[in-house]
């Protein structure tokens, strides 16, 4: 049994408290289950935080609904509404001024390996030839990033606060999207529609990352990152962190959930950016159950969320073997860091 203490109510209409995710929602706490059974809350985010969640229509999900007590198997369709066609799928991505070249040859890619999917492109901090650049590229929509709308401290890009809002915005309005980095390359079009077949079919979850990083999500989280988004020691040190340059989202239940908390971990300073936090690492020969003394930001966020929420389905995840990663990103794409493009971007048609 789960006993609640909201102290939000004052924040929202008690007519509109209609479900267990409406309630977990206002706790504001991340839920943590051990094999199907609740064990405990995370550190309460502030219920001022609400109006944000209500801004993209992430306040309560079915979630918790749909996956009490029921046997989950392989396949998703039955549960999640994972229906979306090839055409439909955008390509989401972003950059300041200082990543742009590197940006620029991974839309290059995409439109010379014949992918006329949408692109929407964040402007992080263009300057005005950046987007003259980009506006001779067809179907692309550029998004000027409202940091004035966020906590002054999302404004710093290296907190890496920014992606999770981005995914929030363009979750509420595509049925379909691919978040990429500037880094992200996609070359092979069959194989990415047999992705896509894969995703329809349930045999990939709705938020899927498949680009291993080589160590264990424990190795690169803050120790603080935890007090928010509790998960098991154990789980941590042996699922393989992914990395958060390439991820493929579909709307669903499961989605809109990591979505939500990793809203909240973002606009939470302490939560995605916690004290003395630093990206380099230092690792050991155990690249699994001894801490590289560093934070992935977002990448530890979202590799968090997905495991507590695969596990809490029962769903396998992804250990040591890092030479078998079921449906892999590397069939259709790469990630290729500090591939720059120095001449001017081609006005290709779609």
């Amino acid at each position: 049994m789960i006993v609640f203490i909201v102290s939000c109510l004052r924040n929202i209409s008690l007519l509109s408290i209609s479900s267990m995710s409406m309630l977990i929602s206002l706790q504001m706490s991340f839920p943590v289950f051990h094999n199907k059974s609740f064990v405990k809350f995370g550190r309460r985010f502030a219920c001022d935080l609400i109006p944000y969640l209500e801004k993209f229509e992430l306040l309560s999900t079915d979630f918790y609904e749909n996956s009490l007590g029921f046997q989950v198997s392989i396949v998703f369709n039955s549960k999640f509404n994972l229906i979306f066609k090839d055409n439909e799928v955008v390509f989401v991505t972003y950059a300041s001024g200082n990543h742009f070249a590197e940006s620029k040859m991974g839309i290059h890619t995409l439109r010379t390996n014949n992918f006329t999917n949408k692109i929407i492109f964040y402007d992080l901090g263009l300057s005005l030839l950046n987007i003259e650049e980009l506006q001779g590229v067809c179907n692309l929509e550029i998004r000027v990033f409202n940091y004035t709308a966020y906590p002054k401290f999302v404004r710093n890009l290296y907190g890496y606060h920014f992606k999770p809002i981005i995914i929030a915005d363009i979750f509420r309005e595509f049925k379909a999207f691919w978040i990429i980095d500037a880094s992200a390359r996609f070359k092979n079009l069959t194989n990415w529609k047999r992705f896509n077949h894969r995703v329809r079919s349930g045999a990939v979850e709705p938020f899927a990352l498949r680009h291993p990083s080589s160590h264990s999500i424990f190795a690169a989280t803050h120790n603080e990152m935890y007090n928010y988004l509790p998960l098991s020691a154990s789980i941590a040190r042996n699922y393989s962190m992914f990395d958060a340059n390439t991820m493929f989202v579909v709307r669903s239940d499961f989605a809109k959930e990591a979505v939500k908390w990793n809203l909240l971990c973002a606009l939470t300073k302490e939560c995605m950016d916690p004290p003395r936090s630093k990206l380099g690492c230092n690792f050991t020969n155990d690249r699994f159950g001894v801490s590289a003394g560093c934070h992935r930001y977002d990448q530890s966020c979202i590799n968090v969320i997905v495991a507590s929420l695969k596990h809490r389905l029962g769903l396998p995840y992804q250990g040591h073997n890092l030479e078998k990663i079921r449906d892999s990103f590397d069939k259709f794409a790469s990630v290729k860091r500090g591939e720059d493009m120095a001449r001017k971007l081609q006005h290709f048609k779609c």
